[in-house]
């Protein structure tokens, strides 16, 4: 288990706050500690924009150590950063070490499970991805986009009977909610099944789920029926507000339409939101949209960016290898 992480957990396990997480400040190690901390966990993310692994962890542990006889989500925050920062280097054994840490502090958080796998499934060892990934789903209950992640995971390497049966556990989950429709319409969309989709997500519409019409649109534009997808996203953007996950399909209907301007447009809106949950799709379509319009510079820049917050994305690792060559 990772050294700092390990004594968090520990000064954690003797305290009176039991296992759950503090959502606020560090208060037990005073203002300025927590500034102090702050600073070391600020100076680890721009090293790690910067490709500077080794100082990053420095960084890393230098604010763990001054976590103090409290754990809060900031705390479980960095430890995240340094399990990036140590995958990027090539230290498995120090990742691992630093999820390990996480997967035992809070048994309800299914993150930790999911990128663990996730290391583990790039490193070739798939019974313990697999394992991984299935306790992050019974971790998650009916998170439709995890089992739609965990999916597009194993059949990129290659695993696409196992990635069928996520999905497959995904369309057996009960429920009857706009958002269970919606989850299962999009699972049906993932599988090609055009006739469910529209189904599922026509239900979705009508029970008023989040962006339910953006990925009806998405899978009109997909079966090869533009106009109904052209006229439920003129309709969309007009009628709604649309979020961060909706600006990144909308986005990716633009790449495939090839208008890559307004793709980019959609993309750098989506990002002005700072929601976590569509960030990665967003930051990846920048760079998508920024080497379609030739502007590979900023291109180089954004894809360093992007790989210190995500750095076991293999395609992203295989697509910075060719922009240096640009």
């Amino acid at each position: 288990m990772c050294k700092e992480c390990k004594n968090v957990i520990k000064r954690l396990a003797g305290a009176t706050l039991g296992l759950t997480l503090c959502l606020g400040l560090l208060s037990a190690c005073g203002s300025k500690t927590t500034q102090q901390m702050e600073e070391k966990k600020e100076a680890g993310i721009t090293a790690m924009q910067s490709a500077d692994y080794k100082t990053a962890v420095e960084s890393f542990d230098a604010a763990l150590q001054l976590s103090g006889a409290k754990v809060d989500a900031n705390v479980v925050d960095i430890c995240f950063y340094k399990a990036a920062a140590e995958y990027a280097q090539g230290n498995l054994k120090e990742t691992i070490a630093v999820y390990d840490s996480i997967v035992d502090y809070d048994e309800t958080d299914y993150r930790p499970c999911f990128l663990r796998g996730s290391v583990y499934l790039n490193e070739g060892e798939k019974e313990k991805a697999i394992k991984d990934y299935e306790e992050a789903v019974k971790r998650a209950g009916s998170n439709y986009e995890l089992y739609i992640l965990i999916s597009q995971n194993l059949k990129a390497s290659g695993m696409e009977d196992e990635g069928d049966n996520f999905l497959d556990e995904a369309l057996a989950l009960e429920g009857k909610s706009g958002e269970d429709y919606l989850g299962k319409g999009r699972i049906y969309l993932e599988q090609g099944d055009y006739k469910q989709a529209i189904e599922y997500l026509q239900t979705a519409v009508e029970k008023k789920a989040s962006d339910a019409k953006v990925y009806l649109a998405e899978t009109y534009e997909a079966s090869g029926d533009s106009d109904s997808a052209s006229k439920l996203l003129a309709e969309y953007v007009k009628e709604e507000k649309p979020s961060a996950e909706a600006l990144a399909l909308l986005g990716n209907m633009e790449i495939k339409a090839g208008n890559y301007d307004k793709a980019l447009e959609y993309y750098q809106e989506g990002i002005k939101k700072e929601d976590d949950t569509a960030m990665q799709d967003l930051l990846k379509g920048e760079i998508v949209a920024l080497e379609y319009t030739g502007d590979f510079s900023s291109a180089k820049e954004k894809m360093t960016e992007y790989l210190a917050k995500y750095p076991t994305d293999q395609a992203a690792l295989r697509e910075q290898t060719f922009l240096q060559t640009r």
